[in-house]
């Protein structure tokens, strides 16, 4: 499919692309996620020596949100990789603790026995930016997020995020 001629510019053509070819642009998008993906894996799998894992890491959104927002299809993802680490940042996105437990279940639904959550433990480097990273975590509350992402058997584990490590990235 060919956009028409005389869109004047981005805006116009994305219009018209969401009006007349949505389904079309969210399978390229998909495509080049899973194309990506399936050629880490391949190669990474020629060059293995030691057991190496791969892995992709997803926004914290229903399954069924992914393609749409970032181009994700678990389904057709989870089969090339060894996780599927939901980044389940509840103090970033003001989410209640017990939204890490939804997230990791939703994931862990698309992809059984693949989930590696990745949780916040902490918003201080975010504040000390200026960013809203959320709300003082305390240590009960990092000690819960914990919990309820590792609660499913089939867990791969947790993956905690300070944030400062970022922070230290980025300057």
């Amino acid at each position: 499919m060919r956009l028409p001629s005389g869109l004047a510019d981005t805006a116009a053509q994305s219009g018209w692309i969401r009006a007349h070819a949505a389904s079309e642009w969210l399978t390229f998008k998909c495509t080049v996620t899973t194309d990506f993906v399936r050629e880490c894996a391949m190669r990474l799998r020629a060059v293995r020596r030691q057991p190496l894992s791969l892995g992709v890491f997803t926004l914290p959104l229903p399954p069924a949100e992914l393609p749409a927002v970032a181009g994700q299809r678990l389904v057709d993802l989870a089969p090339l990789v060894d996780w599927v680490a939901p980044m389940a940042y509840h103090a970033i996105l003001h989410r209640p603790t017990a939204w890490v437990a939804d997230i990791v279940e939703a994931t862990a639904q698309a992809a059984p026995g693949q989930v590696l959550p990745v949780v916040q433990i902490s918003p201080a480097a975010g504040s000390a930016s200026g960013a809203d990273w959320g709300p003082p975590i305390s240590a009960d509350e990092a000690g819960e997020v914990l919990r309820l992402a590792t609660e499913r058997t089939d867990s791969r584990g947790v993956v905690a995020f300070p944030g400062s490590a970022v922070s230290r990235v980025i300057r």
